[in-house]
């Protein structure tokens, strides 16, 4: 199954929290650089990374709220490389 934008939508978040900006492009650069470039992100990657990223360090008392914000953003950023292709992003922040 196949996700479309809108014709005219080309951010899947509108951002203003400048931590949430740096997750977002984080994770998409890791989508379109990091182990496996332009790969399609499974179901099992996603689940994995919320333990080990957000569940594991909580239970550590490991992730304060500004990294909880960057970890998830990190991952909503990998996820939209499969939506919206590299160069297609926009950055127009909320105001």
């Amino acid at each position: 199954m196949s996700t479309q934008l809108k014709p005219q939508t080309s951010t899947i978040v509108s951002i203003a929290n400048p931590v949430f900006q740096s997750g977002y492009d984080s994770g998409r650069n890791w989508c379109f650089y990091g182990d496996f470039p332009g790969a399609i992100v499974t179901d099992e990657q996603v689940i994995d990374f919320i333990k080990d990223n957000i569940l594991e360090l909580d239970r550590e008392n490991l992730l304060p709220e500004e990294r909880l914000i960057d970890n998830i953003a990190f991952l909503i950023g990998w996820v939209s490389g499969s939506i919206v292709p590299e160069g297609k992003e926009s950055h127009a922040n909320a105001q």
